[in-house]
């Protein structure tokens, strides 16, 4: 997610007429010319940078066109419990039996790179983060703004779970009324994990294909 705030004061508007097309093109240009040189190990350096594939994406509001934090939220929940693959595990050092689970081959790339780098002496850490594809990292990075009005949300918001519900009778204990259901299980075999597999590299398939025809001929 990515906004434009004002230079004076963060969550404020900018103070400029931006589109979100314009601010999608800004974000391109920065990431094609955005570089870092990074630690290779043994006194080595590598050139970290962008590669060639990014997709920008407005994130719509509603029909008046205003974006509801709600939407924000959920947007941002998708990607944040999302996680390599669920089938690599920090433990497990063989491609072949992630292949065996059906990991798709993509991942599977990924990871091994991972394992190879971790051989380096200045990044041996990296083998305890195979599961994420060498990424240790947070998933999202944060304003001091937002952190400082995340944190008194979350203290307003534990505040009142800790409030004497109003059920609670005349003797201060509080009447409990639960309800499970089962709603499923995870894979139970190789099988089923292949069966998913396929589905979603099919969907995937179909996804490109529609981008392709919303870019129409190159």
């Amino acid at each position: 997610m990515v906004r434009l705030d004002g230079a004076e004061d963060r969550g404020v508007t900018p103070g400029v007429s931006v589109s979100s097309e314009e601010l999608c093109d800004a974000i391109r240009e920065a990431a094609g010319s955005a570089s870092l040189d990074g630690d290779a190990g043994s006194g080595n350096t590598i050139d970290i940078h962008f590669g060639e594939q990014l997709h920008t994406r407005i994130l719509a509001g509603n029909e008046d066109g205003e974006l509801r934090p709600e939407q924000v939220a959920a947007y941002v929940a998708k990607y944040s419990c999302k996680t390599s693959h669920e089938q690599i595990t920090s433990r497990d050092s063989d491609p072949d039996r992630w292949r065996e689970r059906g990991v798709p081959e993509q991942l599977v790339q990924m990871a091994a790179a991972a394992l190879r780098l971790s051989e380096r002496s200045g990044l041996r850490e990296l083998g305890r983060w195979v599961h994420m594809l060498g990424f240790r990292g947070h998933f999202v990075t944060k304003s001091s703004r937002y952190s400082t009005t995340l944190r008194a949300a979350r203290a307003a918001y534990r505040a009142h779970q800790d409030k004497p519900p109003d059920n609670a009778d005349d003797n201060g204990t509080t009447v409990v009324l639960s309800v499970w259901q089962y709603l499923g299980s995870g894979y139970l075999n190789p099988g089923d994990v292949l069966l998913a597999a396929g589905v979603e590299a099919s969907l995937r398939v179909a996804r490109e294909a529609l981008l392709d025809l919303r870019r129409g001929p190159p």
